[in-house]
């Protein structure tokens, strides 16, 4: 069931003419069927390829256990019928929010390859955000990018507008 904090992660959209989102669709792999929380694929996909499959998904959790979005992971990246090279996932809890970035993994399992931590209340001398993340534009588009493209960058702005929108829905205060 899809929580408020579920809602609100995932309306975040990119607003880009070179891609579109995907996630109304559900898409069917070996071993299971799945929807993603929030996903996109480049407008025009090279030939030979169709919109099945997003290229770009993100999952969020905020009462799953890590080990399931481990799995969900593993189905968006290591499905043979595949096309997803880049993913995300948005941890939500009550003091903190973690953005990873994962990526297949040679001979084995998917794994984060960037992590970014929002901490909601963070300690005096501490930063409330440790990072941007940065998505590979050939990853999401599928072919290098062009003159006035580059990669997709989610910035410290970026995170603290998200999470704002999160623990305001999630864990109203007053």
């Amino acid at each position: 069931m899809e929580s408020s904090a579920h809602a609100v992660a995932g309306s975040a959209r990119a607003v880009d003419p070179i891609i579109t989102p995907t996630s109304t669709r559900s898409v069917r792999g070996q071993t299971r069927t799945k929807k993603a929380d929030i996903s996109w694929s480049p407008r025009d996909m090279p030939n030979g390829l169709s919109h099945k499959w997003p290229t770009f998904v993100g999952e969020v959790a905020w009462s799953e256990r890590r080990t399931k979005l481990h799995e969900d992971m593993k189905f968006w990246l290591d499905d043979p019928n595949s096309t997803v090279n880049a993913a995300i996932t948005i941890s939500i809890l009550r003091e903190k929010i973690m953005v990873e970035s994962w990526e297949r993994g040679n001979d084995k399992p998917p794994s984060p390859t960037q992590r970014i931590e929002i901490l909601r209340n963070p300690r005096p001398g501490c930063s409330r955000i440790n990072g941007r993340l940065e998505i590979q534009f050939s990853d999401v588009c599928l072919r290098d990018a062009r003159a006035g493209e580059s990669n997709f960058i989610l910035t410290e702005t970026d995170m603290a507008e998200l999470a704002g929108h999160i623990w305001t829905y999630q864990y109203p205060t007053g």
